[in-house]
Order: C-alpha cells, then structure tokens, then sequence
C-alpha cells in the first residue's frame, strides 16, 4: 500500500516540475484530542498531532461528512466507561472499507475494545479520508522532548521557567 502522504509529495514535485517553481504544497498541522479535551468529565485525554494537505476548516468540514458513515465516530464510545466494541459496530467499520483488526483488541473476545488512543486517532484520520478522498492526513509522532529537568554532562540544571505562571 502507497503511503498516502508520500504519494502526495510525489504528485506535488510533478506539478512543481511542470509549473516551472510556481507551485506550492501546502502542508497543516493540528491537535486532535482523543478523549475528554473539555476536562470536564474524567479529564483524560491525549493529544496527537495530524499533518495534512489541507487546511483545518477543511477537515473540519470533512468529520461532519464522516459522521454520516456508518461508523459514526462521535458515538462509538463516547460513555464515561466503554462498553465492549460491539458486533454491529465491527460491521460499521468494515462498511466503512476499513478493517477493524487495525484498530481494535480481541483478547478478551467478550470484551473487545479499541487498541489504544492511538488506534482510535488512526480510526478518525481513517474515516475522514474515506468522507474526502481530496484530504490526506497523517498522524505524527511525538516530537522528542527537550530535557530541560536534571543534570546535563557539565553537571548544570535549568531552573523552572515559568513556574510562577499557575495557581
């Protein structure tokens, strides 16, 4: 299988190639949340980062096409606890021209459940692309950090930034 994002780059060298220099590909960047982002609830939450070729509202636009799927994404497991991925909705994702063995976790077969948030990030990025072929996203991954905490070689340590900043 053609990584989508590549075969984009591809396609967008040509056009540059035949544009003479004059074409520019555009590449965004956002946050999805996967989980409770408002923290009003179990306040659990991850945040992964999605690269695309198109621009936000975009996309935006395109999880509203995507709701009407026959997985609706905005209610499989959307409670508080998660009840068990049922046989209807494994149905739903292969409906979808997708294979629910990418995303969910059969060991206990009386309690299938999603992998992992990642898995259910991969799952919407999945679904937005089938509701706009025209969107190609990609999820990222995490950047490294900067060790600003503890000793470097030298023996030295940054102090808190911005500790004051919060109650």
């Amino acid at each position: 299988m053609t990584d989508p994002i590549l075969a984009a780059r591809k396609k967008a060298i040509r056009q540059l190639e035949r544009s003479g220099g004059k074409y520019m590909v555009a590449i965004h960047k956002f946050q999805l949340p996967i989980g409770d982002w408002s923290g009003d609830g179990h306040r659990q939450c991850d945040w992964f980062t999605i690269q695309s070729n198109k621009p936000v509202e975009e996309v935006r636009e395109a999880h509203y096409k995507a709701v009407k799927l026959p997985l609706n994404i905005e209610e499989f497991q959307d409670d508080y606890e998660p009840p068990p991925v049922s046989k209807k909705e494994i149905q739903a994702i292969r409906d979808c021209g997708l294979n629910p063995d990418d995303y969910l976790d059969y060991y206990l077969p009386e309690k299938i459940r999603v992998k992992s948030p990642m898995a259910m990030a991969q799952l919407w990025i999945d679904l937005i692309m089938k509701a706009d072929p025209s969107i190609e996203l990609k999820l990222l991954p995490e950047p490294n950090m900067l060790p600003l905490y503890g000793s470097d070689s030298q023996g030295r340590s940054i102090g808190f930034v911005g500790y004051g900043l919060f109650e």
